[in-house]
């Protein structure tokens, strides 16, 4: 059995446009409960955001990257994991 502890990262693909649900809830979330990396993939504004240093119900910090670059998760257990956004699709 797992638990939150034993997460490394969360990753999210927006569903609607303009959902509060990846942006504001789940952040609040998983930041409250220490999940370290948080990746929001958003195709209606083709970036992503990268939230990591999770400090109460937020995240200290924050880099935004459009599609197209690689964003590189550096993940607590000493580990990277590349993710290359070259081919990720815009929804209209």
């Amino acid at each position: 059995m797992y638990s939150y502890d034993d997460v490394l990262a969360a990753v999210e693909i927006v569903s609607t446009e303009d959902d509060d649900n990846d942006y504001v809830i789940k952040l609040k979330q998983y930041a409250r409960f220490g999940i370290p990396t948080y990746l929001i993939i958003d195709p209606f504004r083709g970036r992503c955001t990268l939230l990591t240093r999770p400090k109460g119900g937020t995240y200290a910090s924050r880099d935004d990257y459009a599609y197209g670059e690689t964003v590189t998760l550096h993940l607590t257990d000493g580990s990277e994991v590349a993710v290359p956004t070259d081919k990720f699709k815009r929804k209209n």
